[in-house]
């Protein structure tokens, strides 16, 4: 069985069977695409300000947008299936051990991919040192933003593949 598939929440299932290509129509791609892109205004926003504070850039909307989005992709569906699960009082680290080195190695990754793309004035990049700061900064933002999300989908359902 596939360890994130495993009690996972049904916004991270909906998007690892539209990747493995399992089932996946194109309406569930629209609405799955959609809903990325929707989530990741609020990131976005947060990533203009956290840069703009830890390092003194000063990003345009569309960068910080596009820098956002992989953020968005690899860490809300991630950290909703984790909160439910502690919500739910069904967190074990044996079932979820491979899921949390996931969630590091997709930081790790992010980390390398946000200190190329963001630069300074002068042209050099950041670097992964500061492009880890920027990428915990964020991961911190989506436990929050993860619970307002679950709690706005518990009421009106507001996440798709349900």
């Amino acid at each position: 069985m596939n360890p994130f598939l495993f009690k996972a929440h049904p916004l991270l299932q909906t998007t690892i069977g539209c990747v493995t290509g399992s089932g996946c129509s194109s309406g569930v791609w629209v609405g799955l695409l959609t809903a990325y892109l929707l989530l990741n205004l609020p990131l976005a926003v947060f990533t203009l300000l956290r840069v703009k504070r830890l390092l003194h850039i000063r990003l345009r909307f569309t960068a910080a947008y596009l820098v956002s989005l992989p953020v968005t992709i690899l860490f809300i569906p991630n950290v909703l299936t984790l909160l439910s699960d502690v919500m739910h009082h069904a967190f074990k680290l044996e079932n979820r051990v491979i899921f949390l080195f996931a969630l590091f190695v997709a930081t790790v990754l992010l980390a390398a991919l946000v200190g190329n793309l963001v630069h300074y004035r002068n042209g050099e990049p950041i670097r992964s040192e500061h492009g880890l700061t920027v990428v915990l900064n964020l991961l911190l933002a989506c436990v929050p933003y993860s619970l307002l999300l679950l709690s706005a989908d518990a009421l009106i359902g507001v996440l798709p593949g349900h």
